[in-house]
């Protein structure tokens, strides 16, 4: 990908202040079934991945981070999910560097009081938190506002398409969505961008 750097300094600073931020210029949109970069379709190949390491947890270096995103990329990938929280930035610089497209998500799961207005409150702090701070990450194309959450709970729904809508009000840019894991009672994936949907066979049911 094409980075830039954009540094202001004001004028009349003697202390030379500049303030800095890097970014990279490309569009994502959803046509109909389709995901487009750049006015092309894309087909998304990606992973989810855990802020852990051994014996680090996640206070992982800087250069493992990097290991990662290649390791990711040199398996044929293009794409990874922030699985189900937001990570370092330190990821994301280097998925915009080596070039894989990022799914960011809050930690927002199952089993929570859904009716909660404390629940709403911290949800909707923690969107407008990584919006903010990783909004010019080009590598981000979505903004995903849950984890496996029980859609079938009113209370969750409404939560859902609450998230959904301020993240679009916070960056129309991007699609917003939240990952499912129901696969046909879900009223709630029609306010989404993007229909995602976690399934887990030969680990919890099935086989490989």
């Amino acid at each position: 990908p094409a980075l830039y750097k954009l540094e202001i300094t004001p004028a009349d600073d003697a202390a030379g202040d500049t303030a800095s931020v890097r970014f990279g210029i490309r569009e994502i949109r959803i046509d109909g079934t389709r995901i487009l970069l750049n006015g092309e379709q894309i087909k998304l190949r990606g992973v989810s991945l855990h802020e852990e390491l051994v014996p680090d947890g996640r206070t992982m270096p800087r250069e493992e981070r990097y290991r990662d995103v290649r390791d990711i990329k040199t398996l044929g990938f293009n794409a990874l999910r922030t699985s189900h929280y937001t990570h370092d930035e330190a990821l994301l610089d280097a998925a915009d560097e080596i070039g894989l497209l990022v799914f960011e998500e809050i930690p927002v799961y199952w089993k929570l009081d859904y009716s909660s207005s404390h629940l709403r409150d911290t949800a909707s702090a923690m969107l407008r938190d990584m919006i903010a701070r990783d909004f010019n990450h080009p590598s981000v194309i979505m903004w995903s506002v849950g984890n496996e959450v029980p859609v079938e709970n009113t209370d969750c729904d409404s939560l859902m398409r609450s998230l959904m809508k301020e993240a679009r009000e916070l960056d129309p840019s991007r699609p917003a969505s939240y990952i499912s894991c129901r696969f046909v009672i879900d009223e709630t994936r029609k306010a989404s961008d993007i229909c995602c949907v976690n399934c887990y066979l030969g680990w919890y049911y099935g086989d490989e």
